[in-house]
Order: C-alpha cells, then structure tokens, then sequence
C-alpha cells in the first residue's frame, strides 16, 4: 500500500454524540472505503476528511489531492458500488468527483432521521422534494 505519509486533515463536527447504529456504521464504512481507496490508488500528499450535520443532514467528504481518476469509467472492485450501495441503503446521496490529475472529492449526504423526527425513508423523499 503506498498510503504511508499521506497528511490528513479532519473536520468533524456534528450536533449529536452518537449516530443511529445503522448511519454510524454506513458512515464508518464509507469513510473507511474512501480513505483506503486514497491510500492504495491516489498518490495523494494530503487528503481532507469532514463529517458535519446540515440542517437534519449528515455531510461527509473525504477529498485528496491525488492523480484523480474517470468515476465514469472501468474501475476494478467493488468499493464504489459498495460505498453508493451503503449511502443509498439509508436514504443518503452520493457524488463522486474525479478526473485524471486533479484528485478525488467523495462526498455524501445522509439524513439525520434522529433530528429530524422521520424514518429514513420520509427523510429522503423530504430531502428530495426540499
């Protein structure tokens, strides 16, 4: 793994203690996902982890200034489909921004249903008409 001497910078602020089981786990393998995805394949100098609450929103975003590569085409594994499958799975958004030379932004958005006082499901589709 060519991740060792990567610096990474955290930002994690978020209104609550602790999340629902289910969002704290989809949120630990999400980031676990998009950092080793960093460490094995970016060749990044930094990357920039941030966990913040929005509104009844969780936003997380794992970016690295990395050498980028085409979301849109082949990619080997299944960590991508993994990480959308996950966010999804809870009602959440995921958007996935690369190109060739220019790093990678990862970035989630995941409704907070303990805040916000719905099921995930009535969170998402109040995201979506919102």
């Amino acid at each position: 793994m060519s991740g060792a001497g990567i610096e990474l910078e955290t930002d994690l602020s978020i209104g609550v203690e602790r999340l629902e089981p289910e969002l704290e786990t989809t949120v630990y393998r999400l980031v676990q996902e998009a950092l080793t995805n960093v460490a094995k394949h970016a060749e990044a100098g930094v990357a920039t982890l941030r966990v913040s609450d929005d509104g009844g929103w969780l936003d997380v975003l794992v970016s690295d200034d990395g050498n980028g590569f085409d979301p849109d085409g082949e990619v080997d594994g299944f960590g991508v489909v993994g990480m959308r499958e996950r966010v999804e799975l809870v009602g959440g958004e995921l958007e996935i921004e690369s190109k060739p030379g220019s790093g990678t932004r990862v970035r989630a958005a995941i409704p907070l249903a303990v805040e916000a006082g719905l099921g995930l499901d009535e969170a998402a589709g109040e995201r979506a008409a919102n």
